[in-house]
Formats: C-alpha cells, sequence, structure tokens
C-alpha cells in the first residue's frame, strides 16, 4: 500500500530509520481499501508501543490521495478478532458487503476472562459469562434473555464486556458483528447515500449475534433508529441475541422512540458498577501476576495513588511501564522504585493531573454533598431532598463547563426548558443573597476542583 509506505518514510524523519524497522515494518499487511488498512502485529508490546507512539500521529497523517484519513486496525497475528470476519468460511454475505460494513474491530485482550468485576458487579458478570458459555448455567444460554441491555458510567468495563462476549462468540466459529451506535450510524448513513441499503441489511440481519456499543448517541437519528428498529426485530425473531450497552437504563434514554426503548426492556437489564479501592488493589495485583510483572509494595502505592480513581487509567500505566522498562532493556521490574516509575510514567501522572472537569464528576461532588445517589439527581423524583441538588447540578454544569441547554436535557434526562428553568432558579436565589446555598456551592466546587 503506497500510501502506508510513504507514511512511514515520514515517520523516519522524526523516529529514525532504528525505531521504524523494529517496530513497523515487521507489521503484516492483512488487507487494505481506500479508507482503512488491517494489520497484523508480532506481539502485544508491538501493539502497545504502535498505540502510545504512532496511532495519534496516524489520525492527523495518515491520508488517502483524496485526503481522506485512512483509518488503522491493528491485531496480534492468529487471533481470531473481529478482522477475521473478512477470512471466516461461515459468512452468508458477499466479501465485498462485509468490507462496506466491517464491524469494529475487537481489541484482542478485551476477553471475558482478563475482566475483573469487583466485588459490586459479581452477579452481573456470571449472567455474562453464562451467556457467553463460558460456565454452565441451566436457565441462562444465549437467546434465552434477549436482548442483554449493559448500563453504567464510563470506565466501569462496558465496551470490554460487549467485546468480551463477541469474541467468545466468533471463538466458537459464529458470526459476531461488534459496533459503536456511531458506526452503525455512519453505516446506514453510507448504504442510504449509496443505495446499498439490501447490503447492509444482509450484513447486519445474518448477525449470530449483535452487540451496539453506547446507544445513547443515536438520540435523534430517526433513520438510524427506524433501521435499527426493524434490524432489532429480525434478529430478535430469528433467535439470535442482541446485547446493547448505554450510559443509562433504558427508561431513562432521551430522544430514542419509545418503540424502540420497549424492546430494550424485553430482556434483562444489568448495572456495572465502579469498583471501589480495595477491589482497585485487586485489580493491580491480578494485573500484575497474569502479566508476570512484579512490582515492589512502594510502587504499587504509587500507582493507586495517582491512577486509583479509574481503572482503565491503573491499567493503561501498568501496561506503559511493562513497555517501557521493556525497551530500557531494565532486568527486573522488582528493581524499579517510586523515582523511577515516576521518570518512566511522567507523561502519563501530567496528563491524570490534567483530567477535565466532565458532568459526572461534578454530578458526584453535588450527590456527596447532599448525600443522596447519583441515580437519584439523574432519576424521575420530586422530592425536594432530589429537585435542589438536580438545579444544583445543572447550574454547576452550565456554569463550569457551559454545556449546551440541549445537550444538558439529554444528560439530566430532562426536557432543555426543564434544564433552562432549573438553572434560572438557581441562578435567581443567588441573585437574592441566598447566603446558605451560596456557601453549598462554593463547598462543591472545592471538591470537584481538588
Amino acid at each position: 500500500m503506497q500510501a502506508w509506505q510513504a507514511f512511514l518514510e515520514r515517520l523516519k524523519i522524526d523516529l529514525g530509520d532504528e525505531v521504524i524497522e523494529k517496530w513497523l515494518s515487521p507489521l503484516h499487511i492483512v488487507h487494505f481499501d481506500a479508507c482503512n488498512l488491517y494489520l497484523e502485529a508480532q506481539d502485544s508490546f508491538q501493539i502497545s508501543w504502535f498505540e502510545e507512539h504512532i496511532r495519534p500521529r496516524s489520525k492527523r497523517q495518515f491520508r488517502n490521495n483524496n485526503n481522506h484519513p485512512i483509518k488503522i486496525h491493528l491485531t496480534l497475528e492468529s487471533q481470531n478478532t473481529g478482522e477475521d470476519l473478512l477470512h471466516s468460511p461461515k459468512l452468508e454475505v458477499a466479501k465485498n458487503s462485509l468490507l462496506d460494513f466491517a464491524s469494529d474491530p475487537l481489541l484482542p485482550e478485551a476477553i471475558l476472562s482478563s475482566f475483573f468485576p469487583g466485588e459490586a458487579n459479581i452477579i452481573p458478570f456470571k449472567f455474562i459469562l453464562a451467556v457467553a458459555g463460558m460456565i454452565e448455567e441451566p436457565t441462562i444460554s444465549p437467546g434465552s434473555f434477549n436482548p442483554i441491555f449493559i448500563y453504567g458510567d464510563d470506565a466501569v468495563g462496558k465496551t470490554h464486556i460487549l467485546m468480551g462476549i463477541a469474541n467468545a462468540f466468533v471463538k466458537k466459529g459464529l458470526r459476531a458483528i461488534y459496533c459503536r451506535a456511531e458506526t452503525f450510524t455512519e453505516h446506514v448513513v453510507g448504504a442510504i447515500r449509496s443505495g446499498v441499503m439490501q447490503e447492509f441489511r444482509k450484513t447486519y440481519r445474518h448477525a449470530d449475534i449483535l452487540l451496539i456499543d453506547d446507544i445513547q448517541i443515536l438520540a435523534r437519528r430517526g433513520a438510524t433508529q427506524e433501521e435499527l428498529f426493524h434490524t432489532f426485530n429480525t434478529l430478535h425473531t430469528a433467535g439470535k441475541q442482541i446485547v446493547i450497552s448505554a450510559n443509562c437504563p433504558p427508561q431513562l434514554l432521551q430522544a430514542i422512540e419509545p418503540r424502540l426503548i420497549s424492546r430494550f426492556e424485553w430482556g434483562i437489564t444489568l448495572h456495572l458498577q465502579k469498583i471501589d479501592r480495595n477491589d482497585m488493589h485487586k485489580l493491580l495485583e491480578k494485573k500484575l501476576t497474569d502479566t508476570d510483572f512484579p512490582l515492589n509494595e512502594d510502587v504499587t502505592r504509587f500507582l493507586l495513588k495517582l491512577f486509583g480513581e479509574n481503572p482503565r487509567s491503573l491499567l493503561r500505566a501498568v501496561e506503559a511501564l511493562m513497555l517501557r522498562t521493556h525497551m530500557r532493556h531494565m532486568k527486573s521490574s522488582w528493581l524499579l522504585d517510586e523515582e523511577k516509575a515516576k521518570e518512566l510514567l511522567h507523561d502519563l501522572i501530567e496528563n491524570e493531573k490534567k483530567v477535565a472537569l466532565n458532568p459526572q464528576i461534578i454530578i458526584h461532588a453535588v450527590s456527596e454533598f447532599y448525600g443522596i445517589p447519583s441515580s437519584e439527581i439523574l432519576g424521575k423524583s420530586q422530592m425536594q431532598n432530589c429537585v435542589l441538588p438536580r438545579q444544583v447540578a445543572m447550574h454547576l454544569c452550565r456554569l463550569e463547563l457551559k454545556i449546551p441547554y440541549l445537550r444538558l436535557g439529554e444528560l439530566f434526562h430532562r426536557d432543555h426548558s426543564t434544564v433552562m428553568s432549573s438553572v434560572k432558579q438557581i441562578q435567581k436565589k443567588l441573585d437574592t443573597q441566598d447566603h446558605e446555598l451560596a456557601s453549598s456551592l462554593t463547598i462543591i466546587r472545592q471538591k470537584y476542583k481538588t
């Protein structure tokens, strides 16, 4: 592929011939088209290095002759991942159709056996294992609960779970389609514009299992929702498993057609929760054991202190530490001390310090201050002990993040006019010298800013 070779030549100027020959030249080209390049890596270190050093550059610099970005899909050699769909003998549709409507790539490491559920998620995780056929449970099997609707906040593992289920089905020789809701939308729009809706429908409606991530993204996308409705009906009638994830339960989805929400509630709804500090420690120990990368207690405490609020950040820090000690040919990870770990992870540490304020952080701070769960703030209760915190959270999100009222309405599962009214009510109280409310807001802002 000429575009790939040209990209490598440009990288040599910045990174040098030796780096390119060691890390990028060995990547095997599996397939490519105008906007996609499928590569195979020899090992996980090669993938980690690519994701850290090359992926950001490729998004900016890797383009075709029409100056359109080319997306790189990278998997391990001999791993039966989502790209294997392109070569699977079980496909019932033409190869060209799959190339047009290819699933999002499955990460090789996103398997159910590597997922750490923590105490809070043991029950839903056991259910998922049974559906995937990884444990025996007489009352649970693929298709017995359909659809499976998984919801939870960011960084609780929804994407890992969906990819893990997909990988389990692919391993059995079945056809799994995993896609983000954004990808599904792109496919629908592309099929409509190109006049190939029949090809799109053949691709999606002949799956053994369909997994769609972040379904809330389909809000106000009428054509996409219409197509999903009929795809859902076809698969459900055929007894094919459907798995969906979102950031809230079905009944709180905004601007999604009622008939779709009704179908999302046909099967079972599973809530994934954030793991606590104790479980975060266990997650770190499991990662270190699984990867045979022992660390002394000082470095372990350091990692938990700096990255222990988010499983994704913690695991990314461990993987970066592994890769960088490997690249520096350090003889033993056990010899790492806190100062050396700080040096190796300086960029990730800086990123953690610069974590952008987001609505979830504000809502969490408000819920802690008023002593009610975040779900109550986002819920439908009209009790005063819920209404005031909800209005405060809306006001702070508007004040701090400048979020449009329409988007705030989606976030709080309210009409945007209700959000406008709530924000104005809080501002009116502040303007009339409500000292108690002003003091409360000061404390809350201190909580999330520290």
